[in-house]
């Protein structure tokens, strides 16, 4: 009969023992940590693939040979 209640312990222990360790963590915000993000990307857009595009001698996942079954 203890048993349930012996979970119910352990898991509300495990729960406080999260809540401590969350409780640590050093938070930034938001507002902060969005101006840092968009700085990060204005300042290496030049670099991105996505943006700028891939040369065809630059692309890895270019095929190396055509299928020769069709």
């Amino acid at each position: 009969m203890s048993s349930p209640n012996m979970t119910k312990d352990k898991q509300l222990i495990k729960y406080v023992d999260q809540l401590k360790r969350e409780s640590g963590v050093n938070r930034i915000p938001i507002s902060q940590t969005a101006e840092a993000l968009k700085n990060f990307c204005e300042s290496n857009i030049n670099k991105d693939p996505l943006v700028v595009g891939v040369t065809a001698s630059g692309n890895p996942y270019k095929d190396k040979s055509k299928c020769s079954i069709i």
